[in-house]
């Protein structure tokens, strides 16, 4: 019986392909986006905008700001700080296409890539760890 348990320790510990295949195929198609998030970031241009309205909470803002060549323009954000309508806060837009514009914070610019390279970033990192997708089943019926 002592040896049934080693010898289940040992598989365990054995990398899960599977997980990590999933993984990483996961992870290739932000690959896909990533040029278009450097280029907006190389291209574009920082001003200063202000909170104009709350469209779904404190985290998706309407921010109004004006070009370089004195154009009025406004977007939908999204941020992981709260604001409150009159906040004053960072926008970069493309001088080409001022329609084009972030808030300037970490998450609105790179939280996609941030959040699928953890997630998919963890499945590797368990599959070579041998965890596999559907250990808690199996647990439950050893």
């Amino acid at each position: 019986m002592h040896d049934v348990h080693e010898a289940k320790a040992v598989q365990k510990k054995k990398t899960n392909w599977d997980s990590v295949v999933i993984g990483v195929v996961l992870f290739l198609p932000q690959l896909w986006i990533l040029p278009s998030t450097i280029e907006f970031q190389k291209k574009s241009i920082v001003t200063t905008g202000e909170v104009v309205r709350l469209n779904a909470g404190r985290f998706h803002p309407e921010v109004a700001f004006v070009t370089r060549d004195g154009e009025k323009r406004s977007f939908s954000g999204s941020t992981a700080q709260a604001t409150e309508v009159g906040d004053r806060v960072e926008v970069r837009y493309r001088p080409a296409n001022p329609s084009d514009a972030e808030m300037n914070e970490l998450f609105s610019l790179w939280g996609l890539h941030i959040i699928w390279t953890g997630v998919t970033g963890a499945i590797v990192i368990l599959g070579f760890l041998g965890v596999a997708p559907d250990s808690r089943r199996r647990a439950k019926n050893d």
